[in-house]
């Protein structure tokens, strides 16, 4: 059944966007009383029957709601230097699926952009997630935040978070052992540099606020692979694919 989200919801109706009006119309061809799953983008979904479509918008009427809890009881944030051309988009999208909260796009000192300014894919990598969002039945639409400078989003992450970097250089600290150090953080920060990897320079500057560097064992992921592999690792250690 195909999901839709709105915070226009409101005596048992729920008013959907003009993007989302098109795609049932166009799109997907439906009729006046097909069922759709509608969720409010927090904490609440239902099924609902379309009740009236035209170009610029779509009713549906709630019938029931749904009761089940898709959301991960850990918030997983993931920090990803710029890698080149448009792998990005497969790593925000595949990474929501695995329950990924939200995104920070990172310019760290070996990547091809110098300044936060210049990389501004909020827009395209929000309606990515967005898709991504409504495929895997997620409740909550990742947050993609704008893009921050290495030395910035290391000092902001909060104290109490557990944060990780993976880096190639690390040979003592496994992923492991990272996780058994911390007592069920609410929060997991994942940081995973460019193609060129984390300077030695950049990894001290982030130990200096908390963050731990480990290493993913004798091979070397690539900057789209290793995220996913954190991401999952993580929730797998943390009881969220339960």
């Amino acid at each position: 059944m195909n999901r839709f989200f709105t915070s226009d919801i409101s005596d048992s109706k729920a008013y959907l966007c003009e993007d989302d009006a098109y795609h049932i119309k166009n799109v997907l061809r439906a009729k006046v009383g097909e069922k759709f799953e509608v969720c409010n983008g927090k904490d609440k979904e239902y099924i609902g029957v379309l009740a009236h479509v035209d170009k610029t918008s779509a009713v549906l009427d709630i019938i029931e709601e749904i009761t089940v809890n898709r959301e991960p009881k850990h918030k997983y944030v993931l920090c990803q230097c710029v890698p080149k051309c448009r792998k990005i988009d497969d790593v925000v999208r595949h990474a929501t699926e695995l329950g990924m909260c939200q995104f920070y796009p990172v310019i760290s000192e070996r990547v091809n952009i110098k300044n936060a300014e210049e990389y501004d894919k909020t827009d395209r990598l929000r309606r990515i997630v967005t898709e991504a969002a409504k495929q895997s039945k997620r409740m909550c639409i990742p947050l993609i935040e704008k893009p921050l400078l290495f030395k910035d989003i290391v000092k902001t992450a909060p104290a109490d978070a557990l944060k990780i970097i993976a880096w190639e250089e690390e040979q003592e600290v496994s992923l492991k052992s990272a996780f058994e150090s911390a007592e069920s953080p609410e929060s997991v920060y994942i940081m995973v540099g460019p193609e060129g990897g984390l300077s030695r320079e950049e990894v001290q500057l982030a130990a200096q606020y908390g963050w731990i560097s480990v290493t993913l064992g004798k091979r070397i992921l690539r900057t789209e692979t290793a995220p996913l592999a954190l991401i999952a690792a993580a929730a797998y250690h943390f009881s969220d694919l339960e």
